[in-house]
């Protein structure tokens, strides 16, 4: 065992029929939208969605008690399918290491955060 690695399918839409989607992970109450809408929406939210995953990472990262500093926290996403700019996967990967610095205060939040690399696919 040298890292965790934790994989999830993310759908940020339903598909409602006749070219139509709903989005509940926008709050949009039931509105919904074309799928170019729906691409649009998504290329314009994925920069937020990978900063708002960094942030998660690090603060589900900092409760693992059970991996070594040598080892690594690694999340593998695959997002909903979109002819925009946004990838088919995603992958972010933390150093143990940079973790324990940060939960001891030797290493700021930003810096952190700057320390997560991301791997489109």
């Amino acid at each position: 065992f040298q890292n965790l690695t934790l994989n999830w399918r993310v759908y940020s839409s339903q598909p409602m029929g006749d070219n139509r989607f709903q989005m509940v992970t926008f709050d949009t109450e039931g509105k919904t939208f074309t799928l170019a809408q729906r691409n649009a929406t998504l290329e314009k939210h994925y920069p937020e969605f990978i900063a708002k995953l960094k942030e998660n990472m690090i603060d589900y990262g900092r409760t693992l008690r059970s991996l070594e500093a040598e080892q690594s926290l690694r999340m593998k996403l695959e997002l909903t399918n979109c002819d925009c700019k946004m990838p088919s996967a995603v992958s972010l990967e933390m150093k143990i290491k940079d973790l324990m610095e940060y939960s001891k205060g030797t290493l700021s939040r930003a810096d952190a955060l700057k320390r997560i690399t991301v791997k489109e696919e």
